[in-house]
């Protein structure tokens, strides 16, 4: 009775002790999913261990993603908005370029319309008609940067955007008729108010009238 006993406990600690190695060599080769997989319940204190690495590593994972995170949204917002200071476009700058923008692409399209009306078909009209609504803001633009030059050049500058704006109306008509050569008449007129605007915006006016005077 003494050595059946004594078979039976050694039999169970055998058992014991191979379940309890399967569990660890599971654990080993794959920590999370092999555990999740197990269907016997694992020593208390290294399911402890386990959700105690798992909860730190998860916490630096998300320390991380925060701090990169943050620093995402600071160089978005610092690139996005900056002051004169930081490297942004002081006032006038931007209305100037749109200035210049425009006046090459109305060179563009005065080019295309001389050389090429043969081939420009409805819908190429109804572009330049298109580019016509745009182009009537580079008006605004320009009264806009002359709040920075002295009285006289401002009064100046609204007499060529009033002039600008109207005639920017008129020459719709022949673009809607596809009249290239009467377009190309009230083009050049366009062209050279924009011209005026840059000629009161660099003083050559001043300068050209002080050689007349002398």
């Amino acid at each position: 009775p003494y050595k059946s006993w004594l078979m039976v406990r050694i039999a169970f600690a055998v058992v014991a002790l191979l379940g309890c190695s399967s569990w660890a060599v599971a654990f080993v080769s794959s920590p999370t999913t092999s555990a999740l997989r197990l269907r016997g319940d694992a020593p208390r204190c290294q399911i402890s261990t386990l959700a105690m690495a798992t909860s730190s590593a998860m916490t630096r994972r998300e320390a991380m993603a925060g701090i990169v995170g943050t620093a995402f949204f600071v160089s978005t917002k610092s690139a996005s908005a900056k002051d004169v200071g930081d490297g942004g476009l002081p006032p006038g700058i931007a209305e100037f370029q749109r200035v210049l923008l425009s006046k090459k692409q109305w060179n563009d399209i005065g080019n295309r319309v001389q050389n090429g009306h043969g081939e420009m078909d409805e819908k190429e009209w109804q572009n330049v008609q298109g580019f016509l609504r745009k182009f009537y803001g580079a008006g605004d633009d320009m009264n806009l940067i002359a709040k920075a030059f002295s009285k006289d050049d401002q009064a100046a500058v609204a007499d060529v955007v009033k002039s600008f704006h109207k005639a920017v109306k008129a020459i719709d008509k022949p673009a809607a008729a596809r009249n290239w050569e009467q377009f190309m008449v009230e083009h050049k007129q366009i062209a050279d108010y924009v011209q005026n605007f840059l000629d009161i915006r660099s003083q050559k006016k001043k300068q050209a009238s002080a050689v007349e005077d002398i």
